[in-house]
């Protein structure tokens, strides 16, 4: 993920799962170096699907252009292999929802690191 070690480019649209949980903070540019850090950026945490026009990959690693301008995120960390963000296939559409059973929780979104609640 060095300056200048673009392996390819692809322009279109994509879809990303971030599975950090910690999230991840967009930086400036596709770039680890600790100039590209944006330090007063958002993370965009754990669960959150956002849409890229442009990856860059640099050996392992993607580089994922945030369609809202507001930085880089990466797929897999250039430091330590790990996966940070996966690519969904996203369907809209209205859909109509039965629940079988009592007490059910409803979330707006995954959740990553958090035990599965437990019903009494």
């Amino acid at each position: 993920g060095l300056p200048g070690s673009v392996e390819q480019e692809e322009y279109g649209q994509w879809f990303y799962l971030v599975t950090d949980s910690a999230g991840i903070r967009p930086r400036g540019d596709s770039s680890y170096c600790r100039e590209s850090k944006q330090a007063g950026a958002s993370r965009v945490a754990a669960g959150e699907v956002v849409q890229v026009d442009l990856r860059r990959r640099a050996g392992w690693t993607k580089w994922l252009r945030l369609v809202t301008g507001e930085g880089w995120l990466f797929d897999i960390s250039p430091k330590d292999r790990k996966v940070r963000a996966v690519e969904v296939e996203v369907q809209r559409g209205d859909w109509t929802y039965e629940v079988c059973v009592d007490k059910v929780a409803v979330m707006s979104r995954p959740l990553f690191g958090v035990a599965s609640p437990t019903s009494a």
